[in-house]
Formats: C-alpha cells, structure tokens, sequence
C-alpha cells in the first residue's frame, strides 16, 4: 500500500471525526436549545456550505501555484476558528471559516490523490475515504459521550482541534509535490463535459441536502431527543455501513466508469427519499442507514478526473466542491414551502430533484461517448 495514501487517510479520519462531532451536535443545538424551526435549519446549513463556494478558485490557484500555499491557508483558518469557538463558543461566523478552510483543503487534496492513484482513483480513493467514513461514525459516538458528560463548548473545541490536524498532515505529505501547469480559461472549461458533470453535481446535491436536514431533524424526535442515540442514527451507522462498501464502490466506480456510477447514486437516492416520506420510527434509521453516498462521491470523484487534465485535477475537484456547495447554500430557498407542506411532501420534491440529475448526466454520456467513438 502507497505509504503517502495511508498518511492521507489517517487524515481523512481525523478530519471526518472532528467535522462529524460538528455535525452531530449543531443540529440539535439550534433545534432543542434555539427552538429553530425546518427554515432556521436550512438557513444554517446554507451557511455552511457558502464557503464551499470559492472552492473551484482553490482548486484552480493549486494548479497554478501548487498545493502547499493552497493547504497552509486551509491549516490558518482552522487555528482562527479553533480561537473563535473558545472565546466566542458556537456561532455561525465562526463555522463559516472553519467551512472556508475546507473548500481549500478539501479538493486541493482530492486532486493529489486523483494524480498518485493513476487508472485507479475509485480504488484508492475508496479507501482514503474509507477513513473518513470511519472517523464520521466515531463522531456520532463521541459527540454524544462528550455532550453528556462534558458541554458543548468543550465538544466543539475537539472538533476544530482533529480538522486542523488533518489538513496539516496533509499539508506535509503533498506539500512538496507540484504538476506541470496549462494554462487555460476557466469560462472554456465550465462550456465543456466538465460543466454538465458540475450541473448533474448541483441539482443531486440539492435533493440529497434537502432531504437530509429534513431527515435530521425528523430522526431527533423519533428517538425520543436522545441524543446519543441520535449520534449514532444520523451519523455512526450511516458511516459505519458506507465504510464497508467503500472499498467496493471504489472498483464499481473501476470498473464501470464515473457515469454509471453515479447514475447508480441518483437511482438509489430518488427510491430511498420516496420511502423515507412514508416511514417513521425505526424503520426510517433502517432504511437512513443503506450506503449509498460512497458511490455519490466515489462516481463524481472517478468522472471528474476522467473528463478533466492531469494538470486541471485541482479545478476539476474544486468544481465538484463547488457544486456541491451551490446546492447546499440554495437548500434553504425551500424552507417556507416546507413549514407549510411538512415532512412527508417535502421528502417526496427532494426524491423527484434528485431524479432530475439524470438529465444533464446523459448529456455528459453523450459527450465522452461521442469524443470516444471519434
């Protein structure tokens, strides 16, 4: 096993259990303590996903400039939040920046790993992810204990204090590596296959965010308010499930190509958002549980790099990052249709969004269709 891949995942663990813990714990922060309602919610997860935005420009200036000034900014930014979040405890501002250093580390890292893994990116990006998958399940536990027996504050401090490692360790195991650079207009890759793959990304990222919070929220009274027990629904078993599929979605995505894995994804996600309108209890943990995003992330990782340049990775996973993000930050424009049709047609529009990524897809099908039969 490439020594450099097993350095990347023990950061991707660390990083998954200190994002995880956020996760587990702000959700229903600002529902039990604030009394926020499904708009306030998805207002907030916007705010999170805003700094995701600028991610593609981050992809972009590691092409150029090379990684190691892209993730040094990624490590800064986690050590002024980790400062906020003591003086200031939970505030949005101050998610919002650990957030910023994310969209620059994050795809600046994908885009190392795209490079050293060759033909196999869905294989060793399986298992670099793998690590992040078992870190988000640890968080849901950990959280929950700390949560409990410790506060919030203290909890929140960990979190920042695991993602800054994270990208530090990442920081010294790709910082010296650097890739011939072409330059090339961003305007000219946004017309191409890669803005049909950033198009599919937003709209199923969009169904896929808008169910989750909605599932969030819902998952927390179903378990009664426990909040350990809500650690683990929302986030442990969800992760623990994808960590063992991780390694096969990663030779699926081989073997089959970026596409069709992701079609894969889109199919699964539309049935399981359908079912998730109608069940209640445990059964919603059940079925919340089946592994699909393995296969969402491992196929737009896997078509990213098939359509883009060696030298373009960076943009190319900022881009992803990027529409990722978009769709984040948009979910929140449905929360007043929420409040007034409730769970279960509201579960029922993020199935259908997430159909509709079918779309574009095919177009991006037709596209590296047509250049390889050429």
């Amino acid at each position: 096993m490439n020594k450099k891949l097993i350095l990347l995942t023990i950061a991707n663990f660390m990083g998954g259990l200190g994002w995880s813990i956020y996760f587990s714990l702000s959700r229903p922060y600002y529902t039990d303590f604030l009394n926020a309602s499904y708009s306030m919610v998805l207002i907030i997860a916007s705010c999170e996903w805003l700094p995701g935005l600028t991610s593609f420009i981050w992809g972009y200036l590691s092409d150029r400039y090379g990684i190691k000034r892209v993730l040094i900014f990624g490590v800064l930014a986690y050590v002024i939040s980790l400062v906020g979040i003591v003086e200031l405890e939970f505030i949005p501002i101050i998610v919002a920046l650990a957030s910023l250093g994310w969209a620059a580390a994050w795809p600046t890292i994908l885009a190392g790993i795209s490079r050293i893994s060759g033909e196999y990116i869905g294989r060793r990006y399986g298992f670099f992810a793998l690590g992040g998958s078992i870190g988000w399940g640890l968080g849901g536990i950990v959280a929950g204990l700390m949560a409990s027996y410790t506060n919030i504050r203290l909890t929140l401090i960990l979190s920042g204090i695991l993602a800054g490692l994270a990208y530090t360790l990442s920081y010294f195991v790709l910082g010296k590596y650097e890739w011939k650079y072409t330059p090339v207009r961003i305007a000219y890759i946004l017309k191409g296959v890669l803005g049909y793959v950033a198009l599919t990304c937003i709209i199923l990222t969009l169904g896929m965010e808008y169910a989750l919070n909605l599932i969030s929220v819902k998952l927390y009274y179903e378990v009664n308010e426990n909040i350990l027990l809500y650690g683990l629904a929302i986030t442990s078993l969800p992760s623990f499930t994808g960590a063992i599929v991780r390694p096969i979605a990663g030779a699926i995505a081989d073997k089959l190509g970026g596409v069709k894995t992701v079609l894969v994804a889109i199919i699964m996600y539309s049935l399981v958002y359908l079912l998730a309108s109608f069940l209640r209890g445990y059964t919603l943990v059940l079925l919340w549980i089946i592994p699909i995003y393995p296969f969402y992330d491992t196929g737009f990782i896997r078509l990213a790099s098939e359509v883009s340049g060696k030298d373009r990775r960076g943009l190319a996973m900022g881009l992803i990052n990027t529409s990722m993000s978009i769709a984040g930050s948009a979910v929140s424009v449905f929360g007043p249709l929420t409040d007034v049709l409730g769970y279960t047609y509201s579960m029922m529009i993020a199935s259908a969004i997430a159909l509709t990524s079918i779309i574009p897809l095919l177009i991006v099908y037709r596209i590296t269709r047509s250049k390889i039969m050429k």
